[in-house]
């Protein structure tokens, strides 16, 4: 779990220096904890209630299906208000000298709002006692790592690399939303 959330740090502090990695740290600092926070709360609410109700079939589907709406409409709307507002918000709480940081915001909306996404099926997955989901999800994401360690390498930007991390983390998501219920 470390090394999926923390492993684009890693990379962007090897390649690009403190000043990038402080502009990015900038960006996750103003993105990750309100979602984290909404999945924790999600979570929190939905579980019981899916549990409750595992053992009724009609009952646990309806509530899944509710459930997994519920964390992909969260998502939708955290990556569009990421979107919208995130750079002036950014530039409106670290300030002009932290302008280069604001395109980070987007990309980490679109990070964080998949995490939300995830969490969804997730919190149906524990429901029904599959805990081995959020691991295998995170395993699909640290597998782009080496890709974003590699596109730095050759080059690329520390953009580069959060682009990387939100198509591993799209790719995580798929795998919950596919793979994860059945596990």
């Amino acid at each position: 779990t470390f090394a999926a959330m923390q492993g684009d740090r890693v990379i962007i502090a090897n390649r690009f220096g403190a000043e990038m990695l402080g502009l990015f740290s900038a960006a996750m600092t103003l993105t990750m904890p309100p979602i984290m926070q909404a999945a924790e709360v999600m979570q929190t609410f939905f579980l019981p209630l899916l549990a409750r109700f595992q053992d009724d079939a009609a009952a646990f589907a309806y509530r899944t299906i509710f459930t997994l709406q519920a964390g992909l409409c969260a998502a939708a709307l955290t990556i569009l208000g990421f979107a919208l507002t995130g750079p002036p918000v950014f530039l409106l709480v670290f300030g002009p000298r932290y302008a280069d940081g604001a395109g980070f915001v987007g990309l980490l909306g679109i990070v964080f709002g998949l995490q939300l996404a995830r969490s969804g099926t997730t919190t149906v997955a524990m429901a029904l006692g599959h805990t081995a989901n959020m691991l295998v999800a995170n395993l699909v994401r640290l597998a782009f790592l080496p890709v974003a360690f590699l596109a730095a390498m050759q080059g690329g930007s520390a953009m580069d690399v959060v682009a990387i991390g939100a198509l591993g983390q799209l790719f995580g998501a798929i795998h919950c939303d596919l793979i994860g219920l059945v596990m």
